[in-house]
C-alpha cells in the first residue's frame, strides 16, 4: 500500500493497480496474485450486511449529509453514518432496526420532545425550550419503513423562536409505518446534535410497551447527553481556572 501523491487520482481498478480513498487520503495497492475463498460463511455474512446497509442508508442521504457534516471530518458523512448503522442497527436475522440509528451526531444539546402526533397527513411536533440559540435550526426526517424512503425537512424551525411545527406528509402515507427523527444544527459552524427518535406510527406490532420503550430511549439519550457535555464543560473550565481558585 502506498499513498497516492500524483496529480492523477482514480478510484477502482486500473491495470494491476487499485486506487481507493480512506479518511481523507488517497492510496494505491497492487492487485493480489491470488484470492482466498470468497464464499466462507463470514465473508458471505459481511457481504450481505454490507449490501443491506448500503441500500438502507441511501434513503437518508439528505439527512446524514447535514447531520454528519461536522462529525469526524477526516471521514465522509456517508461513511460515518454507514458505520453507525452497520455496527449498531443490524439485527441477527439480517434486518435493520431503525430505532437504533442516529442520523446525526454532534455536541449540541439534543431535541427534547413535548409531544409528537400524526393527524391524518399532518405531523405535529412540540418541543421543550433549551439553550435558545437562534442559529440552532431544527431538521426533521420522516422515514417511511413501509416504502423504504425518507423525507427530510432541513432548518424548518429555530430552537427558541417557536416550540411547535406542522409538517404535511404525502396523503398516501396515512397508514404507512413511519419513524420520526429530529436534530438541531448550527447554521454557522455546521455542528449538530445527536438525533432523537421522537415517535413511530402505524407499527405492525405497535402497543403500549413499544411506546414506553421509546420514551425510555429518549430519556436515556438526553440523560447521556447531559452527563457527557456537563462533564466536558466542567473539565474545560477547571483546566482554564487560575491556580488557587
Amino acid at each position: 500500500m502506498a499513498t497516492n501523491r500524483s496529480i492523477v487520482h482514480f478510484s477502482g481498478h486500473v491495470g494491476n493497480l487499485i486506487g481507493y480513498y480512506v479518511r481523507g487520503h488517497r492510496y494505491l495497492r497492487s492487485m493480489p496474485s491470488s484470492v482466498r475463498n470468497p464464499r466462507t460463511p463470514s465473508q458471505q455474512s459481511h457481504r450481505q450486511r454490507f449490501a443491506l446497509v448500503s441500500s438502507f442508508v441511501a434513503a437518508f442521504r439528505q439527512a446524514y449529509s447535514l447531520g454528519y457534516r461536522n462529525y469526524k471530518t477526516d471521514n465522509f458523512p456517508r461513511a460515518n453514518f454507514f458505520n453507525q448503522v452497520y455496527n449498531n442497527a443490524v439485527l441477527p436475522d439480517l434486518s435493520i432496526d431503525p430505532s437504533r440509528i442516529l442520523i446525526s451526531r454532534g455536541p449540541l444539546s439534543p431535541y427534547v420532545p413535548s409531544s409528537t402526533t400524526l393527524s391524518r397527513n399532518h405531523l405535529i411536533l412540540s418541543w421543550k425550550a433549551s439553550h435558545a440559540n437562534p442559529e440552532h435550526r431544527l431538521t426533521v426526517c420522516i422515514y417511511n419503513h413501509s416504502r423504504h424512503v425518507a423525507i427530510t425537512r432541513p432548518d424548518c424551525a429555530r430552537r427558541g423562536s417557536s416550540l411547535n411545527l406542522v409538517i404535511s406528509l404525502p396523503p398516501e402515507w396515512i397508514s404507512d409505518h413511519l419513524y420520526i427523527y429530529t436534530f438541531f444544527r448550527d447554521t454557522n459552524s455546521s455542528s449538530a446534535s445527536d438525533s432523537t427518535l421522537v415517535a413511530q406510527f402505524n407499527a405492525p406490532d405497535s402497543d403500549e410497551s413499544k411506546t414506553a420503550e421509546l420514551q425510555l430511549h429518549i430519556q436515556h439519550l438526553t440523560h447521556n447527553w447531559t452527563q457527557r457535555y456537563t462533564s466536558a464543560t466542567y473539565a474545560a473550565s477547571s483546566s482554564n481556572s487560575p491556580p488557587g481558585t
